[in-house]
């Protein structure tokens, strides 16, 4: 059998493929978890194949790491923002800002003093 056994869902034990027929009926297949504290089990199933496939098959979870794979990956892009315009606004750059634009009653550089901040918390808040 090539395809590997995933750990047990519920107590991230090891699993095995056990053979499930009574005396004197066709052969089946199930998926057990190693552990005798814990009861988790397929159905009997005609093939290895069928209860392997049957025991990996996570929807829950996959669908979970493709949500958090797209949250860092969104999280990466902020903290990118975060760090260029931290560095736009840095005293370095300050001289380039038009202090004379207003913008909802703000000039420029409150304006833009006060989004640098906002970015500077949240790049303590990510461990930046």
């Amino acid at each position: 059998m090539s395809e590997e056994l995933k750990e047990c869902p519920f107590c991230r034990e090891k699993a095995s493929i056990q053979d499930c027929s009574y005396l004197g009926s066709a052969p089946a297949w199930c998926v057990m978890c190693d552990n005798p504290k814990c009861f988790a089990y397929t159905e009997a199933l005609k093939t290895k194949k069928e209860a392997v496939e049957r025991w990996n098959n996570r929807p829950a979870e996959e669908a979970l790491q493709k949500r958090i794979a797209g949250l860092e990956a969104e999280r990466d892009h902020f903290r990118e923002v975060a760090k260029k315009l931290v560095w736009l606004y840095s005293d370095e750059h300050q001289e380039r800002l038009d202090n004379g634009l207003r913008i909802d009653g703000f000039y420029s550089h409150e304006w833009l003093g006060m989004i640098l901040n906002m970015a500077r918390e949240a790049l303590e808040g990510s461990g930046e």
